[in-house]
């Protein structure tokens, strides 16, 4: 992976003007669409999917409509053969976006300017031993809250722990939501798994306490039968992000569009953080047929 670096390292700068994705694709639709010397045409019809809004004030992603979300990506999806279906029955894909913005959590620790030698308060990636480990050591907290109430300052104690295991249980949360919508969540269990903590890894996690622009892109092939009972599964998703401080989300979709055009129906080995070239050429793209908002 490509850590941006700032001081101190791996911690991304303000304005910062790079894309982070992570692409997933079925292998045998990877196969089919690119085993040519181009890739396979396919036709698509866009659905809307779910918008997060962050916990800041921010006119350039609240006034931006889907529909032109859409048409910002169609001409980079057109140059690797993705085209608006004329006839929504015939189209080959459904592509659904999702797009928003992460929330940190800040915790009440860091808010009054506490700190506790008992207990880490530091963002952690929400995976499942994590949970395991946090919910063991609730009971050594709340046994510990008992013994403190006997003396004078034992309440104010309690009260400080309390507020921070409870900061940790929403801190891991937030996390865990942050990580899966903007694809890390592979990622940062694999790196739970090895010892210490790599630059990579921690750039990861700090991208999770702060907000970030991201887009969602899951296409579902609309030919492929599915079993009663059971949900499409997506032939490919791809996750887009970039840090909001510093930018507005109009500058940050076209930089994400054009990132998007080489990793649409593939699949990244971890987490890529690219340079968007310049947008180049034109491409004549018909008009796009949005069927809904999914549900």
């Amino acid at each position: 992976m490509l850590a941006v670096t700032c001081l101190p390292a791996a911690t991304r700068c303000l304005a910062d003007s790079k894309v982070v994705v992570v692409a997933t694709a079925d292998p045998e639709y990877t196969r089919q669409k690119f085993s040519g010397e181009k890739p396979k045409r396919e036709t698509y019809v866009v659905m809307q999917g779910h918008y997060f809004d962050g916990l800041s004030v921010d006119k350039s992603i609240e006034r931006m409509s889907f529909r032109h979300i859409a048409e910002i990506f169609a001409p980079e999806l057109g140059r690797r053969e993705y085209l608006p279906a004329k006839n929504p029955k015939e189209a080959d894909l459904l592509i659904v976006v999702h797009w928003g913005t992460t929330s940190p959590q800040t915790s009440m620790l860091e808010l009054t300017a506490r700190t506790s030698p008992t207990l880490d308060t530091s963002v952690v990636d929400g995976i499942r031993q994590a949970k395991i480990e946090q919910a063991a050591a609730t009971h050594d907290v709340a046994a510990g809250l008992m013994a403190e109430r006997a003396d004078e300052g034992g309440q104010a104690r309690a009260f400080d722990a309390l507020s921070q295991l409870t900061d940790q249980i929403s801190i891991e949360q937030t996390a865990a939501n942050a990580a899966q919508l903007l694809g890390y969540t592979r990622a940062l269990r694999q790196f739970s798994q090895g010892l210490g903590t790599t630059a990579d890894e921690y750039t990861l996690r700090h991208d999770l306490r702060e907000e970030r622009y991201f887009i969602v892109l899951k296409a579902y092939d609309l030919h492929q039968p599915t079993p009663l009972g059971e949900n499409r599964r997506a032939v490919w998703t791809l996750h887009l992000n970039m840090g909001s401080p510093g930018n507005n989300f109009s500058g940050a979709l076209e930089k994400m569009s054009i990132t998007a055009v080489n990793f649409v129906g593939r699949t990244t080995d971890q987490v890529e953080t690219v340079t968007p070239p310049p947008r180049e050429g034109k491409v004549e793209i018909g008009p796009l047929t949005i069927i809904g908002e999914a549900k």
